[in-house]
């Protein structure tokens, strides 16, 4: 595989160095895809050059461009669910890292959408009580301003 400059990268190699090579395979199907990959998205894409691509349902929405990025990456793709499956301790811990890193930002992500339902984010003036520095949203004790203040203020 050729590669890449950092402009045509879209996946970070370099935060999870286990995943980097399967990131670095990729890159490729991530930009033609938005970066979805779904748990169909390599069914009947060989794993090795010399097995042909099945067609059929599977593939029939696949453009050619899109189907060579599936086949460039199929190897690393099935290398490692191979490895995660026989418990690589390296992967998994990575793996419970970034799964960690998607639920937290996605918790914040519901409370931003809350408060600016709730029309208190961003707050209409900040708080004098509250120092810059606050950012500990997650005290679910304080008044909801005070969370949505330390919201914005992360």
């Amino acid at each position: 595989m050729a590669a890449h400059s950092s402009v045509d990268q879209i996946l970070d190699e370099t935060s999870f160095q286990h995943f980097a090579p399967l990131l670095a395979a990729s890159q490729c199907y991530a930009k033609l895809s938005g970066c979805r990959f779904r748990s169909a998205s390599f069914d009947g894409i060989p794993h090795d050059c010399n097995e042909p691509v099945v067609g059929g349902s599977a593939r029939y929405h696949d453009s050619g461009p899109r189907l060579a990025a599936k086949v460039q990456a199929a190897p690393a793709v099935n290398d490692f669910k191979v490895r995660l499956r026989a418990g690589d301790l390296g992967l998994i811990k990575e793996m419970e890292h970034a799964h960690s890193i998607v639920m937290r930002e996605s918790g914040r992500n519901v409370m931003i959408s809350t408060f600016k339902a709730l029309d208190i984010f961003p707050p209409a003036e900040l708080a004098s009580h509250v120092d810059n520095g606050d950012c500990n949203y997650e005290d679910m004790s304080a008044p909801l301003p005070l969370i949505a203040q330390r919201l914005y203020s992360d």
